[in-house]
């Protein structure tokens, strides 16, 4: 008796001990009879199964319990073969829904059970429930299909190595590229190998290269360069075509590069080259061709206007003295324009001198005022200066051409405003620590659109067609003005709404 006790204590232990460990561990665990019988389960399967205790579930079959009946056969499928086989069946990922109606996956597991004659006598499941897993691993290749259809999308060949230049991956554009069958790119392989492979797959690429030398030279060149991880490297294949290429190094010192074909886009660039080119020499021409032709008419234009001086100074009749000014009107805006032209000549072949010597901007204002107010008056519009008290009396500047843009900015305002007022303003500002000079020109005039203020700066540009018809002018004013105010380190800017007038800002460095 007393060396049997030992057994028999051990036993009963065991005996007791199990019932304890099937309620503690936190898998799912049940058996069942040769005719998938429930005989018992633990806690966690009754909870699952919406039992309130274990012992509800014997003699029951996966019919009686909440998974839907295609489930249920599929589960007495499994314990069918587990137990004609006698083998043990692991890891069955099944889903399954469970007594709250919610769907989970389950990693399901079935050992045959035996009798002490080593019959199968039933079945053992024990599962676990990896939905929260099985959710994970959906989004996780949701997220690489994403990832994968986002690579495969772009017009440009992707392709990543590691630290240790071995192939990770690329997309198709690159293979198309390169021109590279599949079976080049297993991931794994250095990049050594595809090099010397795709030589060998692809001998018209170093056709030139007749020696191991060369080729070897071609392969060490091309490491090098994958090494150094270039950006804005251009490669120029033999087929013409031509590759930007952009590398860059990954956290784990890896590398990842574009591959971009921008063959294309080189032609536009080249075609857009030769059309700029074209078009400056049709520009040079132009202006060669209209300062030609202004000098030609400049000079028999000054001796008709010298000569109708003088008969206008003599005996005419009032006939005679009216064609007489006409003459002289025209032959004015004549000779304006051509000056125009010379002038805009000048500046667009970079032959125009800016000269830096003390002016007076008031003075030249009070003068602008006095030459022009008698066209205010014939239009019923004021015209109105005003100056700040720290506007300086004299600075640095070229007189002759601040007094042509002041000129031309208080004829237009004046010429485009039909009621209101005409107002010329002197104050300075700080721009970046830098003094400026700001002259402004207000008006109550047409005003302009968004669009035509960014025009009116164009030569021979006014707002539109009927605007010249009905003021008249060359449209080559405001082009020049603003030239001259960039040639003497300055802007121009224009502030314009339709039917309210217009607001003109000239900057200009604050030099005394």
């Amino acid at each position: 008796m007393s060396a049997t006790r030992p057994a028999d204590s051990s036993s009963e232990m065991i005996t007791e001990l199990l019932p304890k460990i099937l309620q503690t561990i936190p898998y799912m665990v049940f058996w069942k009879d040769r005719q998938s019988q429930y005989l018992g389960c633990n806690d966690v399967f009754a909870s699952c199964a919406g039992l309130a205790n274990p012992e509800d579930i014997i003699g029951l079959s996966d019919f009686d319990l909440p998974w839907t009946r295609e489930e249920a056969e599929g589960y007495r499928a499994d314990d069918r073969e587990v137990m004609a086989s006698g083998l043990t069946k692991l890891h069955i990922i099944e889903s399954q829904l469970n007594a709250e109606g919610e769907r989970t996956w389950l990693d399901t597991s079935k050992v045959p059970l035996r009798n002490s004659d080593g019959d199968v006598i039933g079945v053992l499941g024990i599962y676990a429930n990896i939905t929260e897993q099985r959710v994970a691993q959906e989004q996780l290749r949701t997220t690489r299909q994403y990832l994968q259809d986002a690579i495969e999308s772009i017009d440009a060949g992707l392709v990543m190595y590691d630290a240790n230049e071995r192939f990770v991956f690329c997309n198709n554009r690159y293979k198309e590229l390169y021109e590279c069958p599949d079976e080049l790119f297993v991931p794994g392989k250095s990049y050594q190998e595809i090099l010397t492979e795709w030589m060998n797959l692809t001998p018209q690429i170093v056709r030139n290269l007749t020696s191991e030398d060369q080729r070897q030279a071609w392969i060490e060149e091309r490491l090098l360069a994958h090494r150094k991880a270039h950006t804005g490297a251009f490669e120029q294949r033999l087929d013409d075509r031509v590759i930007l290429i952009s590398d860059r190094p990954t956290r784990d010192g890896g590398v990842v590069s574009l591959r971009t074909d921008i063959t294309h886009l080189k032609e536009i660039e080249s075609d857009l080259r030769e059309a700029k080119e074209a078009a400056e020499a049709a520009s040079h021409a132009k202006t060669g061709f209209l300062a030609n032709m202004s000098h030609e008419i400049r000079t028999p234009m000054a001796a008709i206007l010298g000569f109708t001086d003088v008969l206008l100074e003599g005996q005419c009749s009032a006939e005679q003295n009216t064609m007489l000014q006409t003459i002289k009107r025209n032959g004015e805006h004549l000779l304006a324009l051509i000056n125009d032209i010379l002038d805009l000549s000048k500046i667009e072949a970079g032959k125009f001198a800016i000269s830096s010597d003390s002016v007076e901007i008031a003075t030249i204002c009070h003068e602008v005022i006095d030459t022009l107010s008698w066209k205010a008056r014939e239009k019923g519009i004021a015209l109105e200066f005003t100056i700040a008290s720290e506007f300086p009396k004299a600075v640095l500047g070229d007189s002759l051409r601040i007094r042509q843009v002041i000129m031309n900015l208080v004829g237009n305002a004046i010429k485009f405003t039909e009621q209101g007022a005409v107002t010329l303003a002197l104050s300075t500002c700080h721009n970046r620590g830098f003094g400026e000079l700001l002259i402004e020109v207000r008006d109550t005039g047409i005003g302009l659109s968004l669009d035509e203020c960014q025009s009116v700066f164009q030569p021979f540009q006014q707002a539109d067609a009927s605007t010249t018809r009905r003021f008249g002018g060359t449209g080559l004013g405001l082009t020049i003005s603003r030239r001259l105010v960039e040639l003497q380190g300055g802007t121009l800017e224009l502030e314009s709404e339709v039917g309210k007038g217009s607001l003109f800002t000239c900057r200009l460095p604050l030099n005394e």
